[in-house]
């Protein structure tokens, strides 16, 4: 029950952050559940949680029914994107038990580097690797660091600085505006404190839920916390 109430406060204030960064009924929080195993290092360990990004309604507007990778730079509707970390509670069960709180970065300009947007909703985030790595309570309270999307090793510093419009997703110049959306669903912690091998979770598939309004985001975040705690009661891995 204790460490229930502390999940819905914990995504009480991710909602409440959201509010405070948007300034106004003109963007979108955006609400990812994911739940896998992690395998390798922390074989037998699940871990499920949340995590709270801010979009511009702007640009979930743009009308984009097949789907297109928007950079974090580009201004949609002649207004900023206003992509924003406002952070990730995961907790761990199995084999071992425990949690990490990754604190939000909603000034930070490169902690998300685009989302994918179809039909007027978030279906995928690609963030870079400069979400600040966080303390766990797991046995021995190892550091963890988290990242949504692709590898984010894998990118180029040209993905970092991209300002192109949706429309130039899919030139085939290898940017991340031609991979596809499913690319930007997936979750992955790195196990960073004593790790040799398999450091590296196993991918998670993320569904992104949009939560307009102001009101309705601390009801819908306080009711993602409620599935949340009584799914830990119940079986954890996918």
């Amino acid at each position: 029950m204790f460490r229930f109430m502390r999940k819905a406060l914990v995504t009480l204030g991710f909602a409440a952050a959201g509010l405070a960064a948007a300034g106004s009924a003109n963007a979108t929080l955006v609400v990812g559940r994911f739940d896998p195993s992690f395998g390798g290092a922390l074989q037998g360990v699940n871990f499920s949680g949340t995590v709270t990004f801010n979009i511009s309604q702007n640009c979930l507007d743009l009308g984009l029914p097949t789907g297109a990778f928007i950079w974090r730079s580009y201004n949609c509707g002649g207004s900023s994107s206003a992509m924003q970390f406002l952070g990730a509670d995961v907790h761990f069960s199995g084999a071992q038990n425990g949690d990490v709180h990754f604190a939000g970065q909603p000034a930070n300009p490169f902690i998300v580097l685009g989302m994918y947007v179809q039909n007027g909703h978030v279906t995928g985030v690609q963030t870079s690797g400069l979400i600040p790595a966080a303390q766990s309570t797991l046995p021995g309270n190892p550091f963890f660091n988290i990242y949504f999307g692709v590898d984010p090793s894998t990118l180029t510093l040209e993905d970092f600085f991209e300002n192109q419009p949706p429309a130039h997703n899919g030139d085939g110049d290898g940017d991340l505006d031609d991979l596809s959306a499913a690319s930007f669903q997936q979750t992955h912690l790195v196990l960073l404190t004593g790790c040799r091998s398999d450091c590296t979770s196993n991918g998670a598939t993320t569904s992104y839920v949009p939560e307009p309004g102001s009101l309705a985001l601390v009801i819908s975040a306080l009711g993602v916390a409620g599935l949340a705690g009584r799914k830990r009661r119940g079986v954890t891995t996918l």
